[in-house]
């Protein structure tokens, strides 16, 4: 796919669009047309509105009317509480994340499948003593 896209000009034609059409737009009336976006998702437990704003998510259960905030700034990702942020996981590189553990400490996360594994089974033995 990478080949077919590079030889019929796909990456040059999105790339000009982006540079001349939707940089255009997003600099004269100051919304970035791109990040600004609303899903709807169906699960077990009800339907979620999720409102992108460019800056992290907005999530409305739509039968309670209540909603949490997820915000992406810095390399961090927080949870939003009365106003107040609350880092619970951080970008160290392409690799690896700090995440908050049940103490309210950060440990460091290898972004592989082990990674992952060993973490959840040191929140899962921690959440049970």
């Amino acid at each position: 796919m990478f080949v077919a896209f590079w030889v019929l000009p796909v990456y040059e034609v999105t790339g000009l669009a982006d540079l001349l059409i939707l940089n255009s737009i997003e600099f004269w009336n100051g919304e970035n047309l791109v990040a600004n976006t609303t899903k709807y998702i169906d699960t077990e437990h009800g339907r979620y509105k999720v409102d992108c704003d460019g800056k992290g998510y907005t999530i409305t259960c739509e039968r309670t009317g209540e909603s949490t905030r997820l915000e992406f700034e810095d390399d961090t990702w927080s949870l939003v509480i009365d106003g107040e942020s609350h880092p619970f996981m951080t970008f160290i590189d392409d690799s690896h994340v700090k995440m908050i553990t049940p103490e309210g400490d950060f440990r460091v996360v290898e972004l592989s499948e082990s990674g992952v594994m060993a973490y959840s089974e040191m929140i899962g033995n921690q959440q049970s003593i």
